[in-house]
């Protein structure tokens, strides 16, 4: 169903406490009058605001057969009618005083389902957040939840977004999924569905940065001192500066001391690095782009079946372990730590550093001029510091080589002002720091303006607090740098208010479901339809819904008898949830199996009697809380 793109109000969401300033980017942007604003074309534009791109800002894509728990809320029949929408917020702030939504703000949205799931990174927390908005449909009323991250946590190993490799073959940058999409004649909220693989790549890349945030803030955790967390942010906003990785190793680092020793100590392996990808998946593997698709119900309802080696709760082993004395890993710890500032950030930064002339000194250039009609061109050398090669064109100097200390550089464009040529954008900068402020060509002798102006910002990183047991955040780091520089900056980051996590239900008073709430409650007691809620309810209703369950239950607990990798199905409770870590080890198994057989006999059902039966085709365990709208 498509909703009427008339209806654009603001529909008003209970949240228990008024939202803080200090919450979670989504919090930030999504929530106005106290209350989540909709329907989602709205969401989008208001949140387009906030970037310096505008709508350009996010990529989109539409995966109608995929994996999220979401994916059976429209029915067998009608995946390509009512897709899953997943948004990716990858465009720079407006400004340093804006939130800061890069790479840190996911949105899922299912119409029929009316519900938007959202990963948003939260300051306070220095984390990513799980929110649930319930009732996000035409005439409903939207909720905003914390989400169960115990459950998210299953599939998110990263505490991150993931996503899945090349060639994202279960979104809408497959042609043959575009066409299925193409042909039911929806408009799919006017979301920009049609495109290539440049639209999954952004996502992908974006949740790849994603992934160093939380890896950021471990290593942020480790220093055990101010000192440490100072040179750690120097070090950082430096690299970012000039451009030029860190290459010095930390355990040359005085300052890093107490970050070296916790990684001796705890990491002596490698410091772990998460993976946030998944497998590729091909729902459509056996067709070719031009052939015709079976899309009856009975095959989608096959092709929705997620077997184990694509199965996002299937462990995944780490992506890398960084070696404390790798020559490279100084590099990607610095590396990690840039993600929290956005080049906007850094632009900022750079015009507040500019606005104080008193560093800037002259360094007299050798340059060679070659003029070809309307044309010069410029070769100019500062000893074996800087060759810079370009063309000098009206009010402006091209600049299409640039070296410094026998390291390219990208070319840049400077404009003609009263001080010489001046970058536009991003200052570039000499090895030791100093910017180049501006390069004069006339009248002779050439002479490029450096300023020292680095040492303005190590002072101001110098009288930062940065207390113990405080995550890295933004705009507490802006807020203190700026308020040194003379300049305005964001609001520190407010109080952490988090959101109540929604009631799971009672425990059961019969003993012998005692294993099913040990192992299962975590993520089947709640009121959501998907996973479905057989531990909700009174003991006669969850006996009724295990009963109803078995035979999908018993196929998922036999999966604990093979090993990762040649298992038809990932077992239940998922490996990578706490609820699974001591199933194996103690008799819970058994007993669970044992009881769900004698369910099935008493309505004159035998374990065997579904052996052969492919998993999609076992009677369905779909339990519908009474406000779900499901097909």
């Amino acid at each position: 169903m498509v909703w009427p793109t008339i209806l654009l109000l603001l529909v008003v969401m209970p949240l228990g406490a008024q939202a803080a300033p200090g919450g979670s980017v989504f919090e930030q942007v999504a929530v106005k009058d106290n209350a989540v604003i909709w329907p989602l074309d709205a969401l989008l534009e208001h949140i387009a605001r906030q970037l310096a791109d505008g709508r350009d800002g996010m990529r989109t894509v539409l995966i109608p057969v995929g994996r999220s728990l979401q994916r059976h809320a429209a029915g067998d029949a009608h995946y390509f009618d009512s897709p899953r929408a997943v948004i990716a917020i990858t465009g720079e702030p407006v400004s340093a005083t804006a939130p800061l939504l890069k790479d840190r703000l996911y949105l899922g949205h299912h119409a029929v389902a009316g519900v938007l799931e959202v990963i948003s990174y939260h300051e306070g927390s220095g984390r990513f957040e799980f929110f649930i908005v319930d009732d996000y449909r035409a005439g409903g009323t939207p909720h905003l939840r914390a989400g169960n991250r115990g459950m998210c946590l299953a599939c998110h190993q990263n505490d991150a977004p993931i996503f899945s490799r090349p060639n994202w073959d279960e979104t809408s940058a497959n042609p043959i999924i575009a066409r299925l999409l193409a042909s039911t004649g929806k408009n799919y909220d006017h979301l920009p569905w049609r495109h290539g693989v440049d639209v999954p790549l952004a996502i992908d890349e974006s949740t790849e940065r994603a992934n160093l945030l939380p890896v950021a803030q471990r290593l942020w955790a480790a220093c055990g001192d101010t000192a440490c967390r100072r040179q750690l942010l120097w070090r950082t906003l430096k690299s970012r500066l000039t451009g030029l990785p860190e290459t010095a190793p930390l355990t040359e680092d005085p300052a890093l001391a107490s970050l070296t020793d916790t990684w001796q100590r705890q990491w002596p392996g490698g410091f772990v690095i998460p993976e946030p990808d998944i497998p590729n998946r091909q729902p459509f593997a056996a067709t070719l782009p031009w052939q015709s698709v079976p899309t009856d119900a009975a095959t989608l309802r096959q092709l929705a079946d997620v077997a184990e080696r694509f199965d996002a709760l299937a462990l995944r082993p780490p992506r890398d372990r960084w070696l404390l004395d790798d020559r490279q890993t100084p590099a990607r710890v610095f590396h990690a730590l840039g993600q929290f500032f956005s080049n906007t950030d850094i632009n900022a930064l750079t015009d507040a550093l500019a606005a104080d002339d008193r560093t800037v000194t002259a360094a007299a250039l050798d340059c060679r001029f070659a003029q070809r009609g309307a044309r010069r061109n410029v070769d100019c050398r500062l000893g074996e510091t800087l060759h810079l090669q370009g063309r000098e064109q009206g009010d402006r100097l091209i600049v299409d080589r640039l070296v410094i200390d026998g390291r390219s550089r990208p070319g840049l464009v400077m404009r003609a002002t009263q001080q010489g040529f001046v970058a536009a954008g991003a200052t570039p900068r000499l090895s030791d720091g100093r910017a180049i402020r501006a390069l004069r060509l006339d009248p002779s002798p050439p002479v490029l303006a450096l300023a020292d102006d680095l040492t303005r910002l190590s002072a101001a990183v110098a009288a930062m607090p940065l207390p113990d047991k405080t995550p890295l955040q933004r705009r507490t780091v802006l807020s203190a740098l700026f308020a040194g520089l003379d300049a305005e900056g964001p609001a520190p980051v407010e109080a952490f208010a988090p959101l109540a996590t929604a009631d799971r239900g009672e425990r059961a008073r019969d003993p012998a479901l005692a294993p099913f709430y040990r192992h299962c409650a975590l993520c089947h007691s709640s009121t959501d339809a998907f996973p479905p809620g057989f531990l909700r309810g009174d003991d006669d209703t969850v006996h009724q819904r295990l009963t109803d369950c078995a035979p999908r239950m018993l196929r998922r607990l036999s999966m604990w008898e093979h090993p990762a990798g040649s298992r038809e199905k990932t077992p239940m409770p998922p490996p990578a949830s706490a609820q699974a870590s001591d199933i194996q080890r103690g008799d819970d198994l058994t007993t669970m199996r044992a009881w769900l057989a004698g369910r099935l006999a008493t309505r004159g059902q035998r374990v065997d009697t579904f052996a052969h039966t492919a998993y999609a085709d076992l009677p369905p365990c779909a339990i519908y809380p009474e406000s779900a709208h499901v097909r």
